[in-house]
């Protein structure tokens, strides 16, 4: 069931009732989240334990520090093993760092490859969601799902690809963020899929923490280039 007009703007009012009156919540100061990876279970039991790549991203580890107006994604250990080629696979899943801006509406990407260095610009709204009426608690949060649907042409397999991300919202923490890009919510995403195979989730929550180490600031190093060309540019180095 989707959530008409008239629930949705209840969303809105309690993550404002919810950002108003929370002992824990200080939107002046920095927060945390703590996620790591895992596969949606296919029903086969051997399938997970068999997979050195599974084994790999369990190892991941990623954080998502923000404050009421930007945040910062990413990876907070370069797992073990990093010249394995499972490892390696692992850390390419797990992503490059992100950097979210609500102010200036900003979202980018930093990636290192190649022994260079880009920021892939990424639509600021970058996914249209349907807020549905289904919950579950998630850290002791009640959290709503929310889907969306889009596609897009992959010069690697050469046609189009559908990307249906779901994720799991909190309206009581009404900041709106979420790991690996999936954000624009009103409320935190705890769980969340782009794919529908992997997810991250969340495993610990952290409020008014020390910042001195958490860098807020836009990435200066790199070249800026949308998502399409850098896939371009990857598609280069291979040939």
């Amino acid at each position: 069931m989707i959530l008409n007009y008239k629930m949705v703007n209840l969303l809105f009012l309690l993550c404002n009732f919810t950002l108003n009156n929370s002992s824990n919540l200080n939107v002046n100061t920095v927060n945390a989240v703590y996620y790591k990876i895992d596969r949606y279970d296919s029903g086969k039991k051997e399938e997970k334990s068999v997979d050195p790549s599974y084994e790999a991203l369990k190892e991941v580890e990623l954080a998502l520090y923000f404050t009421k107006e930007v945040a910062v994604f990413k990876q907070i250990n370069k797992i073990s093993l990093a010249d394995d080629l499972f490892s390696k696979m692992a850390n390419i899943i797990a992503g490059g760092e992100r950097y979210y801006n609500l102010v200036t509406k900003q979202k980018l990407e930093h990636m290192d490859t190649m022994g260079e260095e880009f920021n892939l610009v990424h639509p600021f709204e970058e996914y249209t969601w349907e807020i549905t009426s289904e919950t579950k608690k998630i850290n002791g949060y009640t959290c709503y799902k929310a889907v969306s649907h889009t596609s897009e042409y992959s010069k690697f397999r050469k046609k189009n690809i559908s990307i249906d991300p779901i994720v799991w919202f909190t309206p009581e923490m009404p900041f709106s963020f979420g790991p690996a890009g999936l954000d624009g919510l009103p409320g935190l995403v705890l769980e969340g899929s782009i794919n529908g195979r992997l997810y991250f989730y969340a495993t610990k929550i952290e409020f008014n923490i020390k910042a001195e180490n958490i860098d807020f600031s836009k990435p200066k190093k790199g070249k800026f280039i949308t998502p399409a060309e850098f896939e371009d540019i990857l598609l280069r180095d291979m040939n």
